[in-house]
């Protein structure tokens, strides 16, 4: 959740404009579509405008908010599936990830990623910190790398840190999945989307 209301991040780049806050519905298109709002979950209500830097425009992170106005987020949650090869289908008997706060990481640390077109998939951060250009003409500073597979569609999935070693459904929420480039995946991390978006918090759903 967020000092504004509760809601959910997802990446500047799948919102209509980029860096622009054009306070638009946003929705969910596997949803089934009863009324013509049925598929809306919530309203873009910020997106950081970035800076002219050279050529490009310049972002801390790929990120933007979305105000949940369906009432539907389950906070601190992130869908779990039966594994983390790939899997879509999800666990009966895990069905969530518990998100206990955010963390920084290393390189070499395994890191975690649950999205759309991918499904679970797991690897290891590459690089910690390095700019990337987006195709939309970003440059995305300080952009964590990780060797987790991914795929289009994948845009605004969680990556995560798993206590794995403890049998728990506990994680911390490393960043923001935005994209891949030369074979490996991109994502914001947390402290620079704090950057970009301003003061967050996590509500972890046990309290």
């Amino acid at each position: 959740g967020s000092y504004w209301d509760n809601g959910f991040l997802t990446n500047g780049h799948c919102l209509p404009q980029m860096s622009v806050n054009s306070s638009d519905w946003v929705g969910q298109p596997n949803r089934p579509l009863d009324t013509p709002t049925a598929r809306v979950v919530g309203v873009e209500t910020y997106e950081n405008p970035g800076w002219i830097c050279g050529s490009y425009r310049c972002r801390h992170a790929d990120a933007g908010w979305i105000t949940d106005t369906a009432a539907s987020i389950q906070t601190g949650t992130i869908l779990q599936t039966q594994g983390w090869n790939g899997n879509f289908i999800r666990s009966t008997t895990h069905p969530r990830f518990y998100i206990w706060g955010a963390t920084g990481v290393i390189q070499g640390t395994q890191v975690e990623k649950v999205g759309q077109s991918s499904g679970w998939t797991t690897g290891v951060v590459n690089t910690v910190c390095q700019d990337r250009v987006t195709e939309l003409n970003h440059k995305i500073l300080c952009t964590g790398r990780a060797t987790y597979a991914s795929a289009g569609g994948d845009s605004g999935a969680p990556v995560f840190y798993w206590w794995w070693f403890y049998g728990v459904d506990t994680v911390e929420f490393v960043g923001l999945h935005w994209g891949q480039s030369h074979g490996y995946a991109n994502y914001s991390p947390w402290a620079k989307i704090l950057d970009d978006v301003g003061d967050l918090y996590i509500i972890y759903p046990y309290f």
